[in-house]
């Protein structure tokens, strides 16, 4: 909405906008969807959150949830300092002081944070579902992998959880929560706020998990479904999200593979960051000695992103490293091999 603003656009127009290179970088580096048979009338696919079939799942889960536990959707105020690169409230606590005083930044972005005066929102009853989880955590342990970030789930539910904000009025970007009343002293509707909204992607892209009967591809996939995020995120997809499948009543995904992050000289790969932004296709393209980004490249920048750094890890990107890697391992250990071999 802000960078939309400043450019002078409507927000559907800036992600129209962006949607596309981001199709074309995937499509560049092989990174397959849409071109496979459909199978139990699902495709690989690549979907937007303005969609009109992911904008019908949302609403329905909102509204299963409103009618299956009536009490864990409520309205209430919130404050707080808030980062929008993140999408998240913090404390105080979880960032770092600024160079002015009262300033605070994201630890994350390294940039201010800003403070959002109390402003009236639905709320999610979060805090109802701290047991539920760990026990589902006890008995699949396979939930969330690596161990360590099982173990740093368990002990963020061990310490409580707080009921989570899940609307906005502020802005109108977003789906409208269903059936929401005109509130007196509010300009605006509330509009779902964007992990509510984001998150159910994953059920959306597959079908409407609430036919009857089920989508095909949802009872097909959704049992072995893998969610693979970054760590920055794993708070959402490992509590905030089976959270809200639990309320609505819905089977869990089988497990959350979080990995950690790949920085440069010990700072956070980002493209919201100018001074670690990095593009993968040019590094394929260098890796194949060519502007473009044939398969070679692609392949090598995979092994390396494979090979280097175990799941889990942080990974710190030096680009000698990537070539030694590719001289090494590829050109010369497996080349030798493959040569070896042939003339056998």
């Amino acid at each position: 909405v802000e960078v939309a603003a400043k450019r002078g656009v409507t927000p559907q127009q800036h992600c129209d906008e962006v949607a596309p290179r981001f199709l074309d970088t995937w499509r560049e580096l092989g990174l397959g969807f849409g071109d496979a048979a459909a199978v139990h009338g699902f495709r690989r696919d690549f979907i937007r959150t303005t969609d009109p079939r992911h904008v019908e799942v949302v609403r329905k889960l909102w509204e299963r949830i409103r009618a299956r536990r009536p009490d864990d959707l409520y309205l209430a105020t919130y404050q707080g300092w808030y980062c929008v690169g993140c999408e998240a409230f913090y404390t105080e606590s979880q960032l770092k002081a600024g160079a002015t005083a009262g300033e605070w930044l994201c630890a994350t972005h390294e940039k201010p944070v800003a403070w959002v005066d109390k402003e009236t929102s639905y709320f999610f009853r979060l805090s109802a579902y701290a047991e539920p989880l760990l026990a589902h955590i006890e008995a699949h342990p396979e939930f969330i992998q690596p161990e360590q970030y099982k173990n740093e789930v368990v002990s963020f539910l061990k310490g409580g959880l707080k009921d989570l904000s899940v609307s906005r009025t502020s802005f109108t970007w977003g789906i409208p929560v269903p059936d929401d009343p005109a509130h007196p002293g509010e300009a605006a509707r509330h509009v779902m706020y964007v992990w509510f909204d984001a998150l159910t992607n994953y059920l959306s892209n597959l079908g409407d998990p609430f036919a009857t009967p089920p989508t095909p591809a949802i009872a097909t996939y959704w049992p072995s479904v893998v969610h693979v995020i970054g760590k920055d995120i794993l708070r959402f997809h490992a509590v905030y999200w089976p959270a809200f499948l639990l309320a609505a009543g819905l089977p869990l995904p089988r497990t959350v593979l979080c990995h950690g992050w790949w920085s440069i000289g010990g700072r956070k790969i980002s493209k919201s960051i100018p001074a670690t932004r990095v593009f993968p296709t040019a590094l394929a393209g260098d890796l194949a000695g060519a502007s473009s980004v044939p398969a070679t490249g692609v392949d090598a920048l995979r092994y390396f992103l494979l090979r280097e750094t175990p799941l889990g890890n942080d990974g710190d990107l030096i680009y000698e490293g990537l070539i030694e890697r590719y001289n090494a391992d590829l050109a010369n250990d497996l080349g030798n091999l493959i040569n070896r071999s042939l003339t056998m």
